[in-house]
């Protein structure tokens, strides 16, 4: 099945991106302030509440093409693939369009003057970007499907070094007008080379041609499992951009900057044990269906895993959180560190949830999942505002911790594998050795920046 191989590609596209967006942000920092860094993801998250509307055909379509896979029909899982495609191409670029002026008219809520105008300006860019980057989600799915994330993450790196390129040549002259042409190139470019990978597979060809585009049948299927997946999605996806707009609003967008910049740092190192753990979820399908436990050693195995990475990888962001603010901000800043320490945790246990969260989407238990986000989509700007609200504005981002660890903690609790209690994520001794490590080091990190904010 390729999982090593798919896992190590993964992980290395979130190391290539992570470094990435050091460079960019580092740039956009130097050249334009961390203001303007501030607007940048605050049109971001303006633009991310868009998928709200999304109707969820990406998130279930790995499982279709794994399963139609085992079931040695090639020809269906091109047709899932097909009219998956078609699907999200039609219908978010119709919700792109007709989004434009709601946003527009949304980015008020927080910014005036001449970040307003800033943002407004470079709102339509953002919109195509959202929804090449709905379409690139369709395509990594497919190719997640046939056990080629390799494939994917080989075009999703090729993109990011685009985007570096460009966004460090343009950014100067253009100022965030170049950032977003930037972006806008990195996913036509890694489009682009996912839709020459699936053309190439020969695991996926069938005996004789596949003439249909698209099926009405296959669409009711995705989309019946899809919407299962989209009220939590919806839920997940207003939990960053609720809590940046609500961030902005309450501690103004310098403070902002600063959590875009250790909110992402901290996020793409999670990412490269998540989306290594995610390429486990056509395994989690093909299991599933077998007779026998093997899905059982499968969650265990993923599950040790998992603890290694939050336990490594977490704790070094902390610790290396001085260094990075120096490269990137030109100076040990404080508040930065605090930031890190806080989300690390938060990051940590998403990590350690993350095996029964792709084990649900994989067998179809998505419940725990769409609970989970649901509570944290909902939590996390609310108890931003309130901390906010009654202490000073850095402590507002304790709200976006404290809101999204109950989510994370759902599936690690409902998910697990065959019903059986005694291998859930929450009560694995290598989960609970690797959280505490995580904490420890976050709270000294805490109490040492504290006095200096």
């Amino acid at each position: 099945m390729n999982l090593r191989r798919n896992s190590i590609f993964a992980a290395t596209e979130v190391v290539v991106y992570g470094l990435g967006l050091f460079f960019i942000y580092r740039n956009v920092v130097q050249v334009l302030g961390v203001e303007m860094l501030g607007v940048w993801a605050l049109v971001l998250a303006t633009t991310a509440f868009g998928r709200v509307a999304d109707v969820g055909i990406a998130g279930g379509i790995a499982r279709f093409v794994a399963r139609s896979l085992g079931e040695e029909r090639p020809d269906k899982a091109i047709l899932y693939m097909r009219t998956g495609f078609i699907a999200v191409a039609v219908f978010m670029g119709l919700l792109a369009l007709l989004l434009w002026y709601p946003f527009h008219r949304a980015l008020a809520i927080a910014l005036e003057g001449k970040e307003l105008r800033v943002a407004r300006d470079i709102l339509p860019w953002a919109i195509l970007s959202f929804w090449l980057l709905n379409l690139k989600a369709v395509l990594d799915a497919c190719l997640l499907g046939v056990h080629r994330a390799d494939l994917s993450a080989m075009a999703n790196i090729l993109g990011m070094v685009l985007q570096i390129w460009a966004s460090l040549a343009l950014v100067a002259d253009y100022g965030l007008y170049g950032l977003a042409w930037a972006q806008a190139g990195q996913f036509l470019l890694a489009i682009a080379l996912s839709l020459v990978f699936q053309r190439s597979l020969a695991r996926v060809r069938p005996d004789r041609p596949v003439t249909t585009w698209f099926s009405r049948k296959l669409f009711r299927e995705m989309l019946g499992f899809g919407v299962k997946l989209q009220v939590g999605t919806i839920a997940n996806i207003m939990f960053e951009p609720g809590v940046k707009i609500m961030l902005g609003a309450i501690s103004g967008t310098a403070v902002l900057g600063v959590f875009e910049m250790a909110y992402r740092m901290t996020y793409q190192v999670r990412n490269v044990a998540v989306r290594s753990l995610q390429t486990t979820v056509p395994a989690f399908s093909d299991y599933d269906s077998r007779e026998g436990d093997e899905i059982i050693g499968l969650f265990t195995e993923v599950s040790q895993n998992a603890a290694l990475a939050a336990a490594i990888l977490m704790p070094a962001v902390v610790i290396g959180s001085p260094l990075v603010s120096w490269l990137w901000l030109g100076e040990i800043n404080y508040m930065f560190i605090f930031i890190t320490a806080l989300v690390a945790s938060m990051w940590a246990i998403a990590i350690l949830a993350a095996p029964a969260f792709f084990m649900g989407i994989g067998t179809g238990q998505v419940m725990p999942n769409v609970l989970g986000q649901i509570l944290s989509g909902f939590l996390a700007p609310v108890l931003v505002y309130v901390i906010g609200s009654v202490a000073s504005p850095v402590w507002a981002v304790l709200g976006v911790v404290l809101g999204r660890i109950p989510g994370d903690m759902m599936p690690a609790t409902l998910t697990r594998p065959r019903g059986s209690w005694a291998h859930a994520a929450i009560r694995n001794p290598k989960n609970l050795v690797a959280m505490a490590f995580v904490v420890v080091v976050s709270l000294v990190t805490i109490l040492l920046t504290l006095p200096k904010i």
